[in-house]
């Protein structure tokens, strides 16, 4: 009798073991850290999708969405080799002008997330956040600038991309197509 009681009393406290193992999550040296420092990128590629299109007869109800991939990029500590700068924006003005050649100032925050792990970082847009649109050569620029919080935080994060656009200010303009450029955040 004694020896049942011996092998299901080991039997528990394996069970126990296991429950804890599995229960106690990850280990801390998996977890994310908080980036420090600052890095910058050499390469972007995505795209400016807005909608409804940019026009200069908008109903002032302009919403763009962001998707730039950030790449070629140095710096920080854990170093940034890579990122991703998603989210969406508003125009101050409700993005009715778009011909006017001058710089439309906008408002909102933008996520960063990393391919080394860090943790996430937000970019809240500052004034002096602009969307220019040359309706000549159907090419548009976004200078983004303002503090950045978690990983890699900074109060003066700059990106400014620039590229081809789909449309024009007449019939309006859908997207603009993100290469090449440059971020310093």
């Amino acid at each position: 009798m004694r020896s049942r009681k011996l092998i299901i009393g080991v039997a528990a406290t394996g069970l126990a073991f296991t429950t804890f193992a599995v229960a106690g999550g990850s280990p801390a040296w998996a977890r994310a850290t908080t980036g420090t420092g600052t890095y910058s990128c050499s390469h972007e590629t995505g795209s400016v999708q807005f909608s409804p299109a940019f026009t200069d007869t908008g109903t002032g109800k302009v919403k763009a969405t962001v998707d730039v991939s950030l790449s070629a990029c140095s710096g920080g500590t854990p170093s940034v080799p890579a990122a991703q700068l998603t989210g969406h924006f508003n125009f101050a003005n409700g993005g009715s002008t778009c011909s006017s050649e001058s710089a439309v100032n906008i408002l909102g925050k933008l996520h960063l997330g990393y391919s080394n792990g860090a943790k996430k970082s937000e970019l809240t847009l500052a004034s002096g956040s602009v969307v220019t649109i040359d309706p000549n050569n159907d090419e548009g620029a976004l200078e983004l600038n303002g503090t950045v919080t978690g990983s890699y935080p900074t109060t003066d994060g700059f990106d400014e991309v620039t590229g081809d656009t789909s449309g024009n200010c007449t019939t309006g303009v859908h997207a603009i197509s993100v290469a090449g450029d440059f971020a310093m955040l």
